[in-house]
Formats: C-alpha cells, structure tokens, sequence
C-alpha cells in the first residue's frame, strides 16, 4: 500500500487492524524502535455503522446525519490545528479534500465513513517529525474511529450513570453491561495520556468524546446498532444516552424577602417571595398549624397590611435541581422594617 506521506510503496509499514495500530503506538514509545518510512491504514480507521430496525431497511434516515457531520468538523478541526496552530476558516480546497466519504452497502444499512489521513498528515510535515506525526495519525485514528475508544465511552457512561440513576430497573440493565476488558482498559489510559501531551490530539480526545455520544445517540433510533462491531440494543442505547434523574439537593435559604403575594386559597398555602440580596424569587409552601405562635402572627399581618412592600426575614427549606428551586417549605418568619428597594 502506498505510505500516508510519500504516497509510495517503498518502506511502508502497513497497519492493517487496529490491533496493529494499539502495537505500532506503543513501539512509538521505545526509544529504541526502527521507524518506518512511511506507514499506511487498513480499513480498520474507517468508521462503520449498521442500524436495524424498521426505518432502516436498505436506508438511512436523517437522524445519522449529525454522526457524520460531528465526524467531519473533528477531521476540519484536527487539521486546521495542525496546519495553522488554531481552528480557523479552512478554504474552500481544503474542505473537498478533507470531505469524508460515506459508503451505504447496497441492500442494508452499513454505512462506512473514509477519511482522507494524507491531508491530516502533510499539514504536519514542515512542523513535526516523522516519528510525532505517525503517534498522531494513529491517536486521532484510534480515537475517532477506534473500536476499544467507542467501548470505553461506553464504559465511562454506564459507570457515571450507575451512580446517578434512581432507577432500580435502571440501574439492572446498566450493571448488566460490561463493555472493556483489563487490556483494553489499560491501552485506553495509556492512549488519554498521550492524547494529552499534543494540543492536537487533546482537541482530538475532545472532540471524540462528543462524536462517540453522538454515535449512542443515534443508536436510539434502531433496534440494535453496530459501531465498528460494539453491540447495542435500542434499550442499552437509550439507557446510556439519557441524563439519569437525580434526586434534588437540600439546602436552607435565609435572608430578607419581599412579599410578592400570598396564598390562602391553596392548600398548602403558597406565599411568593423575593430575596433582596440577590432578587431570587421563591414560592414556598407553609401551613399555620406547623408555624410557630410569632411566624403566625407575621402572616397575619403580611395578609392585612395594603400599605406599601412588605419584607419578612425567612428560613425556608428548598431544594435545588440543576440550579433551580424544585419545591420550598417555609419554615419560619420574623417581621422587618421595610427597607428600601433597589
């Protein structure tokens, strides 16, 4: 095969599985290790997925679209960052030659996306040395197109969500499923590090995080999915791609509130407050009989006094989801001067 560099044959080291890219990387590593002239990539860097299901009988729908359009802007990205040593406006030639190439299997729902490696790789010629743009052809490759990448997002996702899911039947189907071994597992730290040490690759590593989610993703919408042979089912695949509902975080709100309105027709009733420090508005529920004999009293002259704001010194028991006031318990209250608005 012809070298991803030269564009010949001779000296070329050919990397034909991703078995043999793990084993080239980590030859990299050697100080003592021959290189190669050149080196060229099987089939193996090629991203490939098959979707089954209804919809995706001898078709693809549009819903694989952003998959192959995060896989692009990685690519645009990758390169622009070698090239120029920043993400820039790449030109018009630049965009065609870099256009990934998308390959649906006559009769099913294969696809099988090519990227033009020699372009990523001649933007780094006049910058690096041989031996630093081989190490970051096979990170960018592995990581965008890698099986073992794909498997220890996966992985990362089902651990984080086994601790995040409230979900008892949930979390069954999340500890059902185990997708690294110890090698793999091992191969992949040795893989973020490197990807690390390179401004490129770490933009790689990250934008490969959003490629590899937006591939679960799309998994949703078939009954079973293949990504470069890693298996999911519909239900896998949902399970992993939604944010598991945590249980909101207690935490007392005290301060100063204006009366915005109050509530007696609810029950509990509501009372709509406004914290002047920082203008955090909150309705939090109470019931008189669980007030104190003095909160009661300041209730009822909130409700009874029509002249001008009304301001109470509040404890009331919240809790927060994603930053926000879920539900609110007013615990107690004191009367306060008025005091002036801002």
């Amino acid at each position: 095969m012809q070298g991803l560099l030269t564009g010949t044959s001779e000296n070329v080291l050919t990397l034909t599985s991703e078995e043999d890219a793990w084993k080239f990387l980590e030859n990299l590593q050697k100080e003592d290790f021959t290189l190669p002239r050149d080196i060229s990539f099987g089939d193996w860097c090629n991203l490939t997925i098959y979707l089954k299901g209804e919809k995706w009988s001898s078709s693809i729908t549009t819903s694989i679209f952003p998959v192959f359009e995060q896989l692009q802007q990685s690519v645009n990205h990758a390169y622009a960052k070698a090239k120029y040593s920043k993400k820039v406006k790449l030109t018009k030639e630049e965009k065609e030659q870099l256009e990934i190439i998308i390959k649906v299997s006559e009769g099913s729902s294969d696809t099988e996306t090519k990227i033009n490696w020699t372009a990523l790789g001649k933007a780094c010629i006049s910058k690096m040395t041989n031996k630093q743009i081989f190490s970051l052809l096979v990170i960018i490759a592995l990581l965008f197109t890698g099986t073992v990448a794909h498997k220890d997002h996966l992985q990362n996702t089902r651990d984080i969500q086994i601790i995040k899911e409230a979900n008892e039947d949930k979390k069954a189907v999340l500890e059902s499923m185990q997708f690294m071994s110890e090698q793999e597992t091992t191969r992949m730290t040795m893989l973020v590090e490197l990807a690390h040490k390179n401004e490129i690759t770490n933009d790689a590593l990250k934008d490969s995080s959003i490629l590899h989610k937006q591939l679960v993703k799309t998994s949703t919408k078939a009954t079973t999915s293949k990504v470069n042979g890693v298996e999911l089912t519909k239900e896998q695949a949902e399970i992993l791609s939604k944010s598991p509902k945590t249980e909101p975080t207690p935490k007392q709100i005290n301060g100063v509130f204006e009366v915005l309105s109050l509530d007696w027709k609810s029950e509990p009733h509501k009372i709509s407050l406004r914290r002047v420090s920082d203008k955090l508005i909150i309705a939090p529920s109470f019931q008189l009989p669980w007030l104190s004999e003095n909160a009661k009293e300041v209730m009822k002259n909130t409700e009874w006094n029509e002249s001008g704001p009304k301001y109470l010194q509040a404890k009331i028991n919240a809790r927060f989801s994603k930053g926000k006031v879920v539900d609110a318990e007013l615990v107690d209250v004191d009367p306060i001067e008025p005091v002036k608005k801002d």
